[in-house]
């Protein structure tokens, strides 16, 4: 139309003819003239236009994004295929040995466990004395100093009298008090030189004994 009202001096045309230059052929004069009418015109066409972009590029986002989610299940699809051809052959190895399954043994095995709680019969409570004496036990594996007070000293006893003499040591029928003197004897002079005054303190009870 610029171009048309710039040729008006040269060119007289008639006011019933619609002059169209070649680049505007195929459009639709009468289609500015309907927009125009319409409520909001030229911004609501506008507007509307704006709106089929936005939805548009919403579109081509999600495609895009579904692009690059097919792009890497392809990839885990494409390492699990790798990992099913390294280890492929455990299958077929326990298809032509006819192996049962894992979870019919799991469940065997679960019924198994389950049903052992009650297959057990009861433990009877066996009632363990205690033992009041002062003698050893005779455990092979049993340590002497694992026996009390009195077990100890008779195996040091049995360390320092000579042969002979290795069955007087403090049994049953030792005293409380006589061991507490012993002891004590034993701290105020010294381990070795206690052990010597223990081994004269018996061979001496055993001379009154014999008395």
């Amino acid at each position: 139309m610029f171009t048309s009202w710039l040729l008006r001096n040269p060119f007289e045309f008639s006011p019933d003819l619609e002059v169209v230059l070649p680049w505007q052929k195929g459009l639709d004069f009468s289609r500015g003239e309907y927009v125009a009418a319409q409520l909001g015109g030229q911004d609501g066409l506008q507007m509307k236009v704006d709106k089929l972009r936005t939805e548009v590029e919403h579109a081509r986002l999600v495609s895009q994004r579904l692009e690059i989610a097919e792009k890497k299940l392809d990839r885990r699809i494409e390492v699990l295929k790798q990992r099913q051809a390294q280890v492929g052959f455990v299958k077929e190895i326990i298809d032509s040995a006819n192996f049962d399954p894992l979870p019919s043994r799991a469940a065997q095995l679960q019924s198994t466990l389950t049903s052992l709680q009650s297959a057990l019969n009861p433990l009877d409570i066996i009632p363990i004395p205690i033992s009041t004496g002062l003698s050893p036990s005779s455990g092979e594996h049993t340590k002497a100093w694992e026996l009390g007070r009195a077990a100890y000293l008779n195996w040091a006893l049995g360390k320092m009298l000579p042969p002979g003499e290795r069955g007087l040591g403090v049994g049953e029928g030792g005293d409380a008090e006589r061991l507490e003197r012993i002891e004590k004897e034993i701290e105020e002079i010294g381990p070795r030189e206690g052990m010597e005054v223990l081994a004269g303190s018996l061979r001496g009870d055993r001379w009154e004994t014999s008395q």
